[in-house]
């Protein structure tokens, strides 16, 4: 989904490029490019914690009190070839089970975070109705040689990374009203002491972080003055 949803305007050629050296860590070791200010029709603003946040001038989430979640598609990082490596060999690491598991535990979080802070997670577009199509890009992981993992031989993570790429639309229009793009990582050599490298438990740090995200644009649209009408854009 995050190919389809980055790449498939042709005008979104620069902000794709953009993307393509933040996802990749950077183009030829140098320091990825700032965003471009604008991406088809959305204009960048600045969200603490988030890499890259573009919101449609005029447009409000405060008419949103349910939303319709897309599970998320992912992919890898280009450069990721775990049947090269020996110690992911001998876990007999799976990519498509791992992709698998990274989008169901990333819907299951969200869902979660939604209705405890009462937002109701439906199926059917209406007028109070955000649809959130997310996909997980630039997955890449590491794990530890179980000999070394002092955990009786449970694989540990050494390191791994992923990217977020969102939109946010009315779901009646399908008018995209914000996209996120935001990159997190981490790694055994950077851990708080006591903290678990299992890779549920990495997965389950970052996809938290990113439903709390969501919770939050919501809570912070609500607590001002709703906009009636359509969204900025919508023509009905």
């Amino acid at each position: 989904m995050a190919n389809a949803l980055v790449f498939r305007r042709r005008r979104g050629v620069i902000a794709a490029s953009w993307l393509v050296c933040l996802v990749t860590a950077g183009c030829a070791s140098q320091a990825p490019p700032k965003p471009p200010p604008t991406w088809d029709g959305l204009e960048l603003v600045e969200r603490d914690g988030l890499d890259s946040v573009y919101m449609r001038p005029g447009a409000s989430l405060a008419a949103y009190h349910r939303v319709v979640l897309r599970y998320a598609d992912v992919s890898f990082d280009q450069n990721w070839m775990p049947f090269k490596d020996p110690t992911m060999r001998s876990l007999k690491i799976d990519p498509n089970r791992i992709a698998s598991q990274v989008s169901e535990a990333f819907n299951e979080i969200v869902v979660r975070e939604l209705q405890q802070h009462s937002y109701d997670v439906v199926t059917s577009p209406d007028d109070d109705v955000l649809r959130v199509v997310p996909g997980i890009t630039d997955l890449f992981v590491k794990f530890a040689d179980p000999a070394e993992s002092g955990d009786g031989g449970a694989p540990m993570l050494e390191m791994g990374h992923m990217t977020l790429v969102v939109e946010l639309r009315d779901s009646m229009t399908n008018t995209a009203l914000a996209r996120v793009v935001d990159r997190m990582e981490e790694s055994r050599a950077n851990l708080p002491a006591g903290s678990s490298m299992t890779g549920s438990a990495v997965a389950e740090r970052i996809l938290t972080t990113w439903a709390v995200a969501l919770r939050t644009a919501l809570d912070r649209a609500h607590a001002q003055p709703a906009v009636e009408g359509r969204p900025a854009g919508s023509n009905k």
